[in-house]
């Protein structure tokens, strides 16, 4: 694999700017069609969207029963 583009901490800052911008977390398709870098991206390098958003402190779409 080559070198990455973005480090962890540069992907995380740009989507806690995009949350801000929209004044809550982002959703995937939202991500994909707005923002900085592909939900894709994020789910590749932590695992999965959820632990990207986590990772940022942001609230996932999980919903509690």
């Amino acid at each position: 694999m080559g070198k990455k583009l973005y480090s962890d901490e540069e992907l995380l800052n740009r989507l806690q700017e995009f949350a801000a911008e929209l004044g809550r977390p982002p959703s995937q398709n939202e991500m994909n069609d707005s923002g900085p870098h592909a939900a894709a991206t994020y789910a590749a390098r932590f695992g999965s969207w959820n632990e990207a958003l986590k990772t940022a402190g942001l609230e996932t779409g999980a919903v509690l029963s």
